[in-house]
């Protein structure tokens, strides 16, 4: 588990602020054949570049989400973000021919139709949260809060996708921070971040 901690905007994880835009920026959602649909493939843990290298050689899109680490010194270290998991845009002849890899446990049916469409917001609000997380740590939680409707005074945010993906932004009364919650249904993991408020939607707009 990373420890949320302060880190100063200017330089990020990657050192001047220049380079740092220019990663998050780099940072894109992966992109589909209207043919592949997405699925969750569950895998041999600290196989992820592996397998993902081997979907690539065959011109199949995937996704690993990545987590960026300050460490002592000024270089970062990138970490895989769900260990255990990547996500892969498949036609029904690549899920039949990796049906017996090696390193796949398992790829999971998209039942109901509808999971595909949550998975894919699900990525999408992942490469969001690399996008912060060049910036400022996050921390794994064991769930979201509830949505604070009704508390008098509290000016929170909601943002859901199209049948999947979620984050709930709680602004802190006692000073000028928000927290961020994202929710992955997909893979049951959730994430928060704390953030100087409006620096979420400073990323947000980011192009």
């Amino acid at each position: 588990m990373i420890a949320t901690q302060h880190i100063n905007t200017s330089s990020g994880y990657c050192g001047s602020q220049d380079r740092t835009m220019e990663l998050c920026r780099s940072l894109q959602c992966p992109q589909k054949t209207p043919d592949r649909i997405w699925h969750r493939l569950k895998i041999v843990s600290g196989t992820e570049k592996t397998v993902c290298n081997k979907l690539q050689e065959r011109k199949i899109p995937c996704y690993s989400p990545s987590v960026r680490v300050k460490s002592n010194t000024v270089l970062e270290q990138k970490n895989v973000m769900f260990p255990g998991n990547i996500f892969a845009a498949l036609t029904e002849q690549d899920l039949r021919d990796l049906s017996n890899d090696f390193f796949i446990e398992e790829i999971e049916k998209n039942q109901p139709e509808t999971r595909a469409d949550l998975i894919d917001w699900d990525i999408t609000f992942m490469v969001f949260a690399e996008r912060l997380n060049c910036f400022y740590p996050f921390q794994k939680v064991p769930s979201c809060p509830p949505c604070p409707k009704g508390t008098p005074g509290l000016d929170f945010c909601e943002l859901r996708g199209q049948n999947g993906g979620y984050i709930l932004l709680i602004p802190e009364k006692k000073n000028s921070m928000e927290n961020a919650f994202f929710r992955f249904d997909s893979i049951s993991a959730n994430i928060e971040f704390t953030l100087p408020q409006s620096f979420f939607v400073k990323i947000m707009n980011i192009k």
